[in-house]
């Protein structure tokens, strides 16, 4: 999800969906190889070129699974859902160290 509450999706050919905030409306945007600059094209979730069918499945996929996770945000003990599980499962991996503290008058 963008800052602008977006939803966006970056494929491995350099190409992009932005979803508008609306959830309808998206551009997708292509790589052109000689000057590499992005052209984007708009288009509807209902009406859009059909080489494009498993790149917005894929954006419908990932907006449902933002949305979810949001919900689930809004509903549980925690806002950020993935965060802390990434938290817990590094601090499961990485053992704690104990330093000890030496003051100047230790010395």
């Amino acid at each position: 999800m963008l800052s602008n509450s977006c939803i966006g999706v970056f494929f491995n050919d350099s190409t992009k969906i932005v979803l508008d905030i609306d959830c309808f409306n998206f551009i997708y945007y292509e790589r052109r190889p000689l000057d590499k600059k992005d052209i984007g094209s708009g288009h509807t979730l209902t009406d859009y070129p059909k080489e494009l069918q498993k790149k917005v499945t894929l954006l419908q996929h990932f907006r449902s699974y933002l949305e979810g996770s949001a919900k689930k945000g809004e509903e549980g003990d925690t806002k950020n859902i993935g965060t802390d599980k990434m938290k817990e499962e590094v601090k499961e991996e990485v053992p704690e160290e104990k330093h000890e503290k030496k003051t100047m008058s230790e010395d």
